[in-house]
């Protein structure tokens, strides 16, 4: 009946907007670790630099 059927799409409602709130903290903390991934790796990418141009100056090869 119509009733049943109301109730039937708020649940369904409910339910998407849970499930959409969920998605978007689980986004959130993708994006969080994806910029402390990337921070991660520039740093690791300065410090390779620095050692490159370290061994250069020190006329041997970079340290590993």
């Amino acid at each position: 009946d119509l009733v049943g059927a109301h109730e039937r799409i708020r649940l369904c409602e409910q339910v998407f907007a849970q499930t959409r709130a969920q998605a978007q903290k689980v986004v959130q903390d993708t994006e969080v670790k994806l910029q402390a991934a990337r921070n991660d790796l520039d740093k690791l990418a300065a410090r390779v630099r620095t050692e490159e141009a370290e061994g250069k100056k020190d006329g041997g090869p970079a340290r590993s």
